[in-house]
């Protein structure tokens, strides 16, 4: 296994009602939430990455819920990139997957529909 794919668990605070989907769809599709995650990521990336660090103005209150911390195996090039955006955008990583989550979830939607 290429290094750039090896699978480190990587800890995210998500809100629990998050989770809960994050969880759903997963079983729903038969996959990991590591693999939801990662998906999520390759799909909102490109919109992420336009974000500025001064725009505050990002949506955040879609999902509610305490926060609960999630182990997610994700390839080390995944974890990367969200850190390297997290430090961009002077985030969490936690709140740059919930992002990633948010803006990728009609997609999930839409492709569990079909």
């Amino acid at each position: 296994m290429h290094a750039s794919q090896t699978k480190s668990p990587c800890t995210f605070h998500l809100p629990s009602v998050m989770l809960k989907d994050i969880e759903t769809y997963a079983l729903g599709v038969d996959r990991p939430t590591g693999w939801c995650v990662r998906m999520a990521w390759s799909l909102a990336a490109p919109e992420i990455e336009r974000y500025s660090p001064d725009d505050r103005t990002v949506e955040t209150g879609l999902f509610g819920g305490l926060r609960q911390p999630q182990p997610v195996p994700l390839p080390n090039g995944t974890w990367r990139t969200i850190r390297q955006e997290a430090a961009r955008l002077d985030r969490s990583p936690s709140w740059i997957v919930q992002q990633a989550w948010r803006i990728a979830r009609p997609h999930f939607l839409e492709t569990a529909h079909a």
